[in-house]
């Protein structure tokens, strides 16, 4: 039962399991190989058995409801979950960057991505196409923001009291954490020349292809713990018999 005793545990159970895997991936596999599991610009096995788990995140939060409240707010805080999964499917898909060079073709042919912040200081840009990045930040960071500012208390004292969502929901927060430093750091160990080139290239580069493994693989956890924190949440507060014991 996912929230029964000891449920608190799926979560780093599932968290060490996942490394495993990647881990193995890493040492069986050669570079060249594992990076092609992982990563093929949205077209891996990894990137695509990972978009229905972000995918399914959009109909279970509306069938199985993990919020408390009056239904006016059991609605926004789904439409704001809705709207954090379609974030995610356009990062996978790159959705977002076909947008902006649907309309701004000439704005995307510089190299990296637009949507850094670092885009809406550079004056040679124009407007519209700052526009449609401001609207990106400015909707996932406010959506980030509110849960933050609402709920850390309540999942900080849960998690030290062993509650079963709050620990999956830590794990997902740091699933999207690690994602971050596994897609930065490898520029950053290049361009500080840390380690020999030869391992940080990104075709053939063991070092390389670990942190590109843990980097896509971790995605796909971020959204298990997504998954299972909704379900744990639904079954706590919203079934016909809800846990008293596990409210926070």
């Amino acid at each position: 039962m996912i929230t029964g005793k000891g449920s608190w545990a799926i979560a780093p159970v599932a968290a060490l399991a996942f490394a495993v895997v990647f881990v193995v991936s890493w040492a069986v596999l050669p570079p060249e190989s594992a990076i092609r599991l992982y990563d093929q610009g949205g077209f891996s096995p990894v990137e695509i058995a990972t978009l229905p788990l972000f995918a399914l995140i959009i109909p279970l939060v509306w069938l199985c409801c993990p919020f408390e409240g009056s239904r006016r707010r059991r609605i926004v805080l789904q439409l704001c979950v809705t709207a954090l999964a379609l974030f995610a499917l356009a990062k996978e898909t790159d959705f977002h960057i076909a947008i902006m060079r649907y309309f701004y073709p000439d704005t995307v042919n510089f190299k990296g991505t637009p949507f850094k912040m670092k885009f809406l200081t550079k004056s040679a840009f124009p407007f519209g196409a700052k526009a449609i990045v401001l609207v990106y930040f400015g909707t996932l960071f406010g959506i980030a923001a509110f849960a933050i500012a609402r709920y850390f208390k309540p999942l900080l004292r849960g998690f030290f009291k062993l509650h079963p969502v709050c620990w999956s929901v830590a794990f997902m927060g740091g699933s999207g954490v690690l994602v971050q430093i596994c897609d930065r750091l490898p520029a950053m160990i290049r361009k500080a020349q840390l380690l020999d080139p030869a391992l940080m290239d990104k075709q053939t580069g063991s070092v390389a292809a670990l942190l590109k493994i843990f980097e896509e693989g971790t995605e796909a956890a971020l959204a298990s713990f997504a998954l299972l924190a909704i379900l744990q949440a639904y079954l706590v507060y919203n079934t016909p018999s809800p846990k008293e014991e596990l409210r926070i």
